[in-house]
């Protein structure tokens, strides 16, 4: 029998060592700790989420982020493409992320691709994933297959090149962009491991890249991407710059959407917020193909706009000794329950909680949180932000006007100081929460300026659709208001009153208030109805005409105006344009300005009611100019009564062009004495 051949003490030793490098190399797999709770998980997204993170997801999951979870599911598992804009701050890559990997994990995709808005970005939302499956103690107990190789890793991409499992090699690929899950075969898993139970590891992979890096042609290990997360590509810069816009949509496209190689598809989901209407958001979200949705912050308003005014003027306006508006808070709290009546925002959970140094939170509710923001930017940047409502495109043609262009329209006057030799003219936007007045100043020659505004709060129509009810709180606020004028009046420069020459309200909106209201108390008090389409007629016995307006008379003696909306709103927007002085100094007519603010207040809320609708002018290829109103706020009412007043000036003469009423009437149709005794009866 021929023996062995002797191995010499150096062979021995190196034997040795190398049976020991292999066994360090080797990673012990243990059975799954709470099977019951891995299979329950793995068959619903949700419960993984809130298991496995639970400082991540430890709130409800809104409808947004539902929404956002659910398109990815949908398209692991069905060819087509989802676009979703969800607020800023919602979690939209984090909720990306761990859906992905939970995907992975219950083997519904091989590999996702996640496009960022740049490589740096996208890869450390790769390294948070890498730090969440090696510090997961609870994940690690739960899936030993998966996390045990990676956790033996220990962050050291080299040894993944020789690292095995049960002397089997794992195949694992950390890098800085890629990371490809390990592989353990069945035959690897240890003796007590639960039968009937597969391993998930599988070489599954994510990778990360930007959407501006090596797209086309993207595969790990000949496995192309069969699901790509599009996240959040769009910033201030690239969203109003039309070559980016266009650079992306090539990418998604071309790039992405050929991605799957001949005769497959990858699936798209597209997580972002819109910044602007140029915004490559702002497209996709449009497309029927792409099944947009758009999810709000702020999903219904509240009913006391007032009361927010105040907060918002609060908390802008705070003292210098009040730096976390503690002033502001206060008033919110103590009104808490009427100021939130009639809200709702998407998250209500979505406030900051922190201790402010008067011991108290800094928020108290997301709706206090969404107004915070508003008064703390404007509510333009909200609208863009949270609510995916941004303002018109840049490419629209405008008249030259802006919010800081009225707001910088100052006359010189205190608020409710009177110009000299002026007639006041009152305009009352009629609302069921709210009726927001405008008081201007108009001079002989046109020019016009506005010396007081503010808002009626009605009482008692908070929480009921009964038309009847909310008709009598709008008359007893109306009331009220004007006991509240003939009680505190305007007043010249010699301190002696100064009568309304004339109050229009808006009967749009409760007929019934606006014309009892006005019977009661007769002149200066006008009911007014806008017509979209109008026509002013010919002046009769029944029928007043005059410049973009025209009367009729109604039951109990009483004329109802019928006004032109579009142009006496398109000449608030043109005379807030025209400089208030002339070349010498002097009022320039057909100009408006307004009041000089207290303090440290602005119009800031008055403006953006003003650019609230918008006359634009846009240019159609083959069809020449196109002129439309765009809608911007549903918060216009400060721009319906400043409408309101240019109105009255030129229904009672002095206005650009009116003329005292009994001018427009030829004589030959002006009433006889029978005729208006007749009418009397």
């Amino acid at each position: 029998m021929t023996k062995p051949p002797k191995i010499s003490e150096r062979e021995r030793q190196r034997r040795k060592a190398a049976k020991a490098a292999s066994l360090e190399r080797d990673v012990e797999i243990k059975p799954p700790l709470d099977l019951g709770r891995r299979r329950g998980c793995l068959a619903d997204v949700f419960l993984f989420l809130r298991t496995y993170f639970p400082d991540v997801f430890n709130q409800p999951f809104t409808p947004d982020r539902r929404a956002m979870i659910l398109a990815i599911c949908h398209a692991a598992n069905h060819a087509g493409d989802y676009a979703i804009a969800g607020p800023r701050g919602c979690g939209k890559t984090v909720s990306a992320i761990y859906t992905c990997l939970w995907l992975i994990l219950s083997r519904q995709v091989k590999l996702p691709l996640i496009v960022g808005k740049n490589q740096s970005g996208a890869e450390n939302e790769l390294e948070n994933l890498k730090r969440a499956l090696t510090t997961n103690e609870l994940l690690a107990a739960d899936f030993p297959e998966i996390c045990a190789p990676l956790i033996g890793l220990d962050g050291w991409a080299s040894r993944s090149k020789k690292q095995t499992a049960n002397g089997q090699p794992t195949r694992i690929t950390w890098s800085r962009d890629t990371l490809i899950f390990p592989s353990v075969a069945d035959s690897s898993l240890p003796a007590d491991w639960p039968a009937g139970e597969l391993s998930l590891a599988c070489g599954q992979g994510i990778a990360v890249v930007g959407i501006g890096g090596r797209i086309r042609g993207f595969n790990r290990r000949g496995q192309r991407p069969d699901l790509c997360l599009i996240d959040d590509i769009d910033d201030r810069e690239s969203a109003r710059s039309d070559l980016q816009t266009g650079d992306f949509r090539v990418g998604i496209e071309q790039d992405i959407g050929g991605l799957g190689g001949s005769g497959e598809r990858t699936s798209r989901v597209m997580l972002c917020t819109i910044i602007s209407r140029r915004s490559i958001a702002f497209e996709y979200t449009g497309k029927p193909a792409w099944r947009g949705q758009r999810f709000k912050f702020l999903t219904k308003l509240p009913d006391a706009e007032q009361l927010w005014q105040e907060y918002i003027d609060l908390r802008r306006n705070r003292a210098e000794d009040d730096p976390d508006a503690r002033v502001a808070h206060r008033f919110y709290l103590e009104r808490r329950a009427a100021m939130d009546a009639g809200a709702e925002v998407s998250n209500p959970f979505a406030f900051e909680s922190k201790l402010a140094s008067d011991g108290q939170p800094l928020e108290c509710s997301g709706l206090q949180a969404a107004f915070n923001k508003i008064a703390d930017t404007s509510l333009e940047a909200f609208n863009a932000e949270f609510q995916n409502e941004p303002a018109a495109d840049d490419e629209i043609s405008k008249a030259g006007i802006s919010r800081q262009l009225v707001a910088s329209r100052l006359s010189g006057l205190e608020r409710g100081e009177l110009p000299p030799d002026c007639k006041i003219i009152v305009g009352i936007d009629l609302g069921k929460h709210a009726c927001h007045w405008v008081a201007g100043a108009f001079r002989k020659g046109g020019a016009a300026a506005i010396v007081n505004y503010g808002i009626i709060e009605v009482i008692g129509s908070e929480n009921t659709e009964a038309s009847e009810v909310v008709e009598r709180a709008i008359l007893r606020s109306l009331i009220a208001w004007r006991d509240d004028m003939t009680a505190q009046p305007f007043r010249d420069v010699d301190g002696n009153p100064v009568a309304l020459s004339a109050v229009l309200l808006d009967s749009g909106y409760c007929q019934d208030a606006c014309f009892e209201f006005c019977r009661r108390y007769g002149d200066p008090y006008k009911p007014t109805k806008g017509a979209a389409k109008f026509h002013h007629g010919t002046a009769s016995p029944s029928r007043r005409v005059g410049n973009h307006w025209y009367s009729q008379p109604q039951a109990g003696r009483l004329w109802l105006y019928s006004l032109d909306t579009d142009h006496w709103k398109k000449s608030v927007h043109q005379r807030f344009i025209a400089e208030p002085l002339d070349t010498s100094g002097r009022p320039n007519p057909g100009s408006l300005s307004l009041f000089i603010p207290a303090g440290k207040r602005d119009h800031s809320t008055f403006s953006a009611h003003i650019l609230a609708e918008e006359f634009i002018t846009t240019f159609e290829p083959g069809k020449g100019e196109r002129s439309r109103w765009v809608n911007h706020s549903a918060n216009n009412h400060y721009l319906d009564a400043t409408a309101l007043c240019l109105a009255g000036a030129e229904i009672i003469g002095c206005g650009l062009f009116g003329q005292p009423v009994r001018a427009t009437i030829p004589p030959h149709l002006r009433p006889t004495l029978a005729q208006l005794a007749q009418q009397g009866r």
